[in-house]
């Protein structure tokens, strides 16, 4: 078999349907990245977060991960989802990245849903750690 965008779309597709049932069996979530591929081959990023916590309860990977690290860039540890006023907009906060250490915040324009990064200044004091 040679490798095309055509047929990778298929196998791409089939790939997620079978991964569909894992997921719910196991309370995981599957991301398979951008594919890319030769006649012979084809390699794509498999990443997997769990989606429940150690009581089986329904989690939101990045709320867990936000909860985890915004004490490491002092902010307050329950600000993910909660809105601020920056300029004429508010944004809310969808979350953290320690490697950024200029703009650690992630957010979102509530009006567009455009995304945007923050310094931990930017935040009010309510959000601060």
């Amino acid at each position: 078999m040679t490798f095309t965008k055509s047929n990778l779309k298929t196998i791409r597709a089939d790939i997620d349907a079978a991964l569909a049932a894992v997921e719910s069996k196991h309370g995981v979530k599957f991301s398979l990245g951008n594919i890319r591929y030769s006649i012979n081959d084809f390699r794509c990023k498999f990443e997997c977060v769990s989606t429940s916590d150690s009581q089986g309860n329904t989690v939101d990977p990045k709320e867990e991960n936000f909860k985890h690290d915004a004490f490491l860039v002092g902010v307050a540890s329950d600000a993910f989802g909660k809105t601020f006023k920056s300029g004429r907009s508010n944004y809310k906060i969808t979350g953290i990245n320690t490697r950024r250490h200029k703009y650690p915040v992630s957010a979102i324009r509530v009006a567009s849903g455009k995304g945007y990064k923050f310094p931990v200044s930017a935040l009010p004091a309510n959000l601060r750690a």
